[in-house]
């Protein structure tokens, strides 16, 4: 929360120099400094708890009459106030309250108990019966609720946009393809639930605010062109390309006539010239001859007004060799155009954006101002504005035009302070929807809008969505399911797999796990990059219409390149992949330090016969593994915990690792250690549930190659769960687990509304997820009727009413 700020020191403002970057920095920020503390107090109001019910009542009643006296009696010799083992206490559990107020704490105790790992051997044991009952009393208290009575929607924390929905959202508001967050080095986000887009985590620290004012600034100047002079010449650098390939740039044009100047040559030490077409938007407009020393282009060409594409193909080589040598490419140095030669050049679509209207000698300058922020406001903070919530903005740009600043100058300042005001900082949801029930309203189409747009896309509402909230129709079920198959069809849906599954899965853990450069020779940073591109474009193709939830466990189809495909013991596209090796050669060595012939290029193929969905998948078989060999251990506990949702508990204290008992068997198999590390009691209880599954990928080593021995003993990858079932093979292990599907929609359902929601989940959304649950399964389970169920549930399009805590000022500094 940010303070009250004090009043503002008109002797500050005097020492800040006028017509500066630093004066108009410091206007912006005092501004700022008010505004926040206005939407702090609105966003404060905390929000009361329903009342108990009569399931609570009966859980309380269970609990105070057997299962608090149960664990005093056969617990609190080692948890009790006085002891404290693993800093628990027992006894200070009294009430069903008073547990839901530690979920963490009973998650684990319970998971302790429901596989005999407590209380241990030497203590007063329970039944099997009450070790089954005390678990499934927990299990209700935390994650069950009365669902014949309304259950409250929950309220989302008024939030910061993350770096990532930052960056996208100043993507879509003015159509720059710039990253300020990696510009201005801004620091990394909090994690809360597992995600990085919580509302609890997301604060705003004195750093992050001087970061958003620094961004701020470096937008601005980015987005508005200040000299028109600069339009008129304008270049793009180029590639290298080979026969059959092109190369493009894009510039945007006014109507008339431009100079077109390509800076070309070709090949290295070559003699000869090859053949070169230039098209305009895909219609040929030239052919040319390109010689081997460096030399200008030059066209003339009329243009329409709107953004045309350049693009250069390397048409023909009659001298080429197969395959082409690297000496033998076309250098495409350098794109540029000048012009036009009458009338004013047109201003990128970011300046566009802005200042739909020019102030022109003659106009009003007030009038202008206020004809373009009654524009762009409403794009930028999300919903209408109101003339009176516009005049901070027209205040501070006529503040500008007052120290000296020209027009456009002007309208920078004003763009600054409204990319750091809260509105478009924040995602504030502002009260608008009608009341469904005492406590409780509907979003507005507005509201709900952002919300649709943060979920899918991680920034702003398109105009489509837009226009759906201006008419009034998004709230309309059919109207709302229409507008989650548009968005997941479009390619900004790929942040859906940045934001969700990338870190669901862990796959961001990726780029920084350490692995032994011993492991296996294909092991680089390139191969690291592949893998996670692997499991990305898996997950996206998820979204499709088709894809199950299944698929995570049983598809028969992944994404490969040259290099994942040599990884996997595949073809590519009939080819051997070693032969498409480009890079340097190391004698007896399968290193791959170098390049593939099309690297970048991926495509679906059917997995080989040993592998089957993500728990095959070398990014997943990489994660879970240590430094310098597999960790049945890790796969095993990775599985329970990510795929099922039923994670073991954690390790006891005092508990002798794996490493210590490896270093006193060094001759026996990884499995064998393992079975002599279960032997100890303190053990054995959780890594029954574990080892077996991490033991069925025991086929797939430290980064997930195939293998059917371990130095030199031959691998056996069956097992038996721990409810009993069996299994040969990993594909076997991964079918055997499918029979959970319950477990795996319900953990899936459980972790997408976390995240689409920004919050934790608490007890009374188990009624949503039930419902939510029961919808994906009516649907063949795919994963875009989980987001259709998700987008059309009560905590997703209702929220509670917050208590107004009294009128807020009216009215802030003077900028």
């Amino acid at each position: 929360m940010i303070s009250q700020p004090n009043a503002p020191s008109r002797k500050l403002d005097r020492a800040v120099a006028p017509n500066t970057p630093a004066r108009r920095r410091h206007c912006v920020s005092k501004w700022l400094a008010w505004s926040l503390c206005i939407g702090c107090l609105e966003a404060s109001t905390a929000v009361g708890q329903a009342p108990a019910n009569a399931f609570d009542q009966e859980l309380q009643n269970a609990f105070q009459s057997k299962w608090a006296p149960l664990l005093e009696k056969h617990c609190s010799q080692c948890h009790s106030q006085e002891l404290r083992e693993a800093e628990v206490d027992v006894t200070q559990y009294r009430d069903l309250a008073s547990v839901r107020a530690q979920p963490a704490l009973w998650d684990q105790i319970r998971g302790l108990v429901k596989i005999g790992a407590m209380p241990p051997e030497d203590a007063d044991p329970l039944t099997d019966q009450d070790k089954q009952e005390l678990a499934d009393w927990i299990d209700k208290a935390l994650h069950q609720a009365d669902c014949g009575v309304a259950q409250s929607p929950g309220h989302v924390t008024v939030r910061r946009l993350n770096s990532k929905e930052y960056d996208l959202t100043v993507r879509d508001l003015l159509q720059l393809d710039v990253w300020p967050s990696q510009e201005i080095g801004f620091p990394s986000d909090d994690v809360g639930n597992g995600f990085d887009n919580q509302g609890e985590v997301l604060s705003l620290p004195p750093l992050v605010m001087e970061k958003y004012l620094q961004a701020a600034e470096w937008i601005s100047k980015k987005a508005i062109v200040i000299d028109e002079k600069s339009l008129r010449q304008q270049s793009a650098d180029g590639d290298d390309i080979a026969v059959g390939e092109s190369c493009m740039a894009e510039f945007d044009f006014a109507e008339g006539e431009y100079n077109i100047d390509l800076r070309l040559r070709y090949g290295d030490g070559q003699q000869h010239n090859v053949s070169v077409k230039l098209f305009i938007d895909d219609q040929l407009f030239a052919r040319f001859e390109v010689e081997p020393k460096g030399k200008n282009y030059p066209f003339t060409i009329r243009f329409s007004e709107g953004t045309h594409r350049l693009r250069v193909l390397l048409d023909e080589d009659l001298q080429q060799e197969t395959p082409t040598p690297p000496q033998k490419k076309l250098h495409v140095e350098r794109f540029r155009m000048e012009g036009p030669a009458n009338g004013s050049p047109r201003f990128p679509a970011s300046h566009r954006r802005v200042i739909a209207k020019e102030w022109q000698e003659g106009d009003s300058f007030e009038a202008v101002i206020d004809e373009n922020l009654r524009k762009f406001l409403p794009i930028a903070f999300r919903r209408p504005i109101t003339e009176e919530q516009s005049l901070p903005f027209r205040s501070i740009a006529l503040a500008a035009r007052d120290q000296g600043l020209p027009f456009r100058e002007s309208m920078q300042v004003a763009l600054q302070a409204i990319l750091v005001a809260p509105d478009f900082l924040f995602r504030i949801e502002q009260q608008e929807g009608a009341l469904v029930r005492e406590g409780v309203r509907e979003l507005s189409d507005w509201e709900l809008a952002s919300r649709l747009s943060y979920f899918l896309w991680s920034s702003m509402p398109d105009d489509a969505l837009r226009e759906e909230a201006q008419q009034g129709t998004l709230s309309n079920p059919d109207r709302l399911v229409a507008q989650v198959h548009r968005m997941l069809d479009d390619p900004k849906a790929d942040a859906l797999v940045d934001g969700f599954f990338e870190q669901w899965l862990g796959l961001r853990n990726l780029q920084t796990l350490e692995v032994d450069n011993n492991t296996d020779p294909l092991w680089n940073d390139r191969l690291r990059a592949a893998m996670r591109k692997e499991t990305r474009l898996f997950c996206r193709e998820l979204l499709s219409r088709e894809g199950k939830l299944s698929d995570f466990l049983l598809a028969d189809f992944t994404f490969i390149n040259p290099r994942m495909a040599e990884l996997y013991g595949l073809q590519f596209e009939g080819r051997d992949p070693q032969e498409m090796y480009r890079g340097p050669k190391f004698r007896k060595s399968d290193r791959r330090l170098g390049s593939y012939a099309e690297e970048d290029r991926w495509i679906k193929t059917s997995l080989p016969p040993e592998r089957r969905g993500l728990l095959t998948q070398a990014a997943i078989l990489t994660l879970t593994s240590n430094p310098s060999r597999t960790s049945p251990v890790k796969r095993g506990k990775w599985v329970l915990e990510n795929i099922l949702g039923d994670p073991p508990p954690a390790a006891p204290p005092n508990v002798p690792t794996l490493e210590a008992t490896q270093e006193d068997h060094k001759g026996l198999s990884l499995r064998e250690q393992l079975e002599i590390h279960r032997s100890n009691p303190s053990c054995a209880s959780c890594h029954r549930v574990m080892d077996p599954i991490g033991l069925g990928l025991e086929n797939f080593n430290a980064i997930g190659r195939f293998r059917t021995e371990d130095a030199g003993k031959p691998i056996v990858a069956s097992g038996e769960l721990a409810d009993g079932r069996t299994f040969s093979s990993a594909v076997q292990l991964s079918e055997t687990l499918a029979q959970d599907q319950p477990k795996l929609v319900a953990h899936f359902c459980s972790k997408l509304l976390t995240y689409a929601l920004g919050r934790g989940l608490v007890t009374a959304d188990q009624c949503a997820l039930g419902k939510i649950e029961t919808y994906t399964q009516d649907r063949q389970s795919t994963v875009r009727s989980v987001i259709e169920a998700i987008v059309l549930s009560e905590p997703f399009r209702w929220t509670e009413v917050a208590p107004k805590t009294g009128e807020l000022a009216e009215s802030g500094p003077n900028p």
